[in-house]
């Protein structure tokens, strides 16, 4: 197996650990299996404007099977939903960052209830270490904090939202980043100095390919949060003079180009964590987001299409600029 792991590395470039834990084979399983089906998915994840709670009312003639399917069970509000929806993915964050800064600066760290609490020096650290790419471990594990914490900052401050969503949609896909938050940094910090990751040459190939990874990751961040700002501007302004919830075109930035850029910028992100860190967790879960997203910006398409016709720009993409 060994001699396998070693050859798969040599061709692919991608940093194989040796002797996967049963918890570690399975996060590979269940991100392989997502990158080889999400895009095929005939019917999106019902949450966002998906939900049949929260899209408009129906046009006429189209199936309600779907809307009936996902109004069954237990539901939450929206805006609660999604923020369940990312939790776990930003403690999974929040826990790998803690723990490492607390190993940088034990003796400044305190105590909580019981848990030692990591001090501002501690975490300073970290970041130091994650932003010039000295800790493949930093990298993996700021990087899922980020990206998760935005997301609930972005739920709390900016998006607005109506209706609700099926309460097991929502804890699906928060155990789902659960996996990822713990993944990122798990996976990095396993391989990272055994495996070259870290970095020991500030001028060596490896610096290159930390320093693309990492713009690519900041980049793409800023994309998707820019175009979200975006929808919630769009959203407030195209609020009815009798208060209730319409959709409108998206117009400026990417959207003249792609349904929805803000995907396009989290598989950039993504893309970029997986040139810096190509361990086989980050490359297939840049490969799952790629797939999930494409299928879900090819939805909006067509939800956009059927709700406006003709006026919908026929030139649009899905979700990469140009191809798809």
């Amino acid at each position: 197996m060994d001699s396998a792991l070693r050859a798969l590395q040599s061709y692919t470039g991608i940093v194989m650990p040796h002797d996967l834990t049963l918890a570690e084979g399975a996060a590979l399983f269940l991100f392989a299996a997502g990158a080889a089906g999400g895009i095929f998915a005939a019917e999106p994840t019902p949450y966002s404007k998906f939900s049949s709670k929260a899209a408009p009312k129906p046009l006429k003639g189209e199936a309600s099977a779907k809307d009936e399917l996902s109004s069954k069970g237990w539901q939450v509000p929206s805006r609660a939903g999604m923020a369940i929806i990312y939790a776990l993915g930003t403690a999974a964050g929040a826990y790998a960052v803690a723990s490492m800064a607390v190993e940088a600066d034990s003796a400044g760290a305190g105590t909580f209830a019981g848990l030692r609490v990591p001090s501002l020096a501690g975490i300073g650290a970290v970041v130091s270490a994650a932003v010039t790419g000295r800790s493949a471990a930093a990298m993996g594990g700021l990087a899922a904090f980020a990206h998760f914490a935005k997301r609930e900052l972005e739920i709390t401050f900016v998006h607005s939202y109506s209706g609700s969503m099926p309460a097991q949609s929502a804890l699906f896909i928060s155990a789902v980043y659960g996996v990822v938050g713990w993944g990122l940094h798990h996976f990095a910090a396993r391989v990272g100095a055994g495996a070259g990751l870290d970095a020991s040459d500030a001028a060596g190939p490896g610096s290159v390919r930390r320093a693309v990874g990492g713009a690519l990751f900041v980049g793409g961040m800023a994309v998707n949060a820019i175009h979200h700002v975006m929808l919630a501007k769009l959203r407030e302004a195209a609020v009815s003079k009798d208060g209730a919830k319409k959709y409108v075109i998206p117009r400026g930035g990417l959207f003249e180009l792609v349904a929805c850029p803000h995907y396009f910028g989290e598989c950039l992100q993504w893309a970029g964590l997986a040139i810096a860190l190509p361990t086989p967790l980050h490359v297939l879960w840049a490969a799952q987001s790629l797939s999930y997203l494409s299928g879900r910006a090819a939805h909006t398409t067509q939800w956009y299409k059927e709700r406006f016709g003709g006026a919908y720009p026929s030139s649009r993409r899905h979700i990469i600029p140009f191809l798809y």
